[in-house]
């Protein structure tokens, strides 16, 4: 009998320690929008990524974004975010005091298709992508992973070929 409490007294206080170090637990649908920069007629001009993920596993989610810019783009794509587990867990090795699993460091990838408007009111359409990375941050432990940055390779042709898209959080979630 001695020796069954202490197996089950040994078996809780591990899985209450497991328990402590585990990731938090990923929403499985959010909508988001944040501001990003994009390269201008010799200036920056403003746009958003708009889009809604929806969590397939753990670290795969499948997502569609909008990129969408005050006067002659829109941009529309379907793709994936990946998340690299293995840094959250590398995060969290480095010190007692942090909790790496808060932290997500993030592969993500889209294809689709762009529009662009000329100067004449034409609109010519394009297939394009973005693919980059991201870092986000779970507050408090929380189901939600805000933004902290994120750069994105863009390919949009008739509007900038080859250009980064550079945006930092926070992100807005509904």
């Amino acid at each position: 009998m001695k020796y069954l409490a202490t197996l089950f007294l040994a078996l809780f206080v591990s899985a209450v320690a497991v328990q402590a170090q585990t990731a938090p637990a990923v929403s499985t649908f959010s909508v988001s929008t944040t501001a990003v920069s994009l390269p201008g007629n010799k200036s920056s001009v403003v746009g958003s990524l708009d889009g809604i993920t929806l969590g397939i596993t753990q670290n795969l989610s499948l997502r569609q974004t909008n990129l969408i810019s005050p006067g002659n783009l829109t941009g529309f794509y379907g793709g994936f975010d990946y998340n690299i587990a293995p840094f959250s867990k590398l995060l969290n090795n480095l010190s007692p005091q942090l909790n790496g699993y808060n932290f997500r460091l993030e592969l993500t990838g889209s294809a689709g298709v762009d529009r662009v408007s000329d100067s004449s009111g034409t609109v010519h359409q394009h297939y394009s992508f973005l693919g980059g990375g991201r870092l986000t941050y779970a507050i408090g432990g929380s189901k939600t992973y805000s933004l902290i940055g994120e750069a994105q390779y863009a390919k949009l042709p008739g509007y900038a070929n080859s250009t980064v898209i550079v945006s930092l959080g926070p992100v807005i979630r509904f």
